[in-house]
């Protein structure tokens, strides 16, 4: 990205002083955070056996976890945007 077209210094003439920051406090770091407090809340639901508890759904739970990406933020950014209503 054009370092212009960034919205604050902060992301423009200061990253080289800021780029270690991304991983808390981009957008990324906000869909991981949100990912990994949905997956907890379904694990302790499936604890309360409120909802299924199966060995199966639990690693799925934690793959999905361990796994998340740059592209399952895009990915997730892409979803939420189509299914504006």
């Amino acid at each position: 990205m054009n370092r212009l077209k960034m919205i604050s210094p902060i992301d423009g003439r200061y990253c080289n002083y800021t780029n270690v920051l991304e991983d808390y406090f981009s957008e990324y770091a906000y869909l991981k955070y949100r990912f990994n407090i949905e997956i907890d809340w379904l694990s302790y639901l499936m604890q309360l056996k409120m909802i299924i508890n199966t060995e199966k759904a639990k690693k799925e739970l934690n793959n999905i976890k361990k796994s998340f990406s740059l592209d399952s933020a895009k990915k997730n950014k892409r979803n939420r945007k189509n299914n504006k209503p």
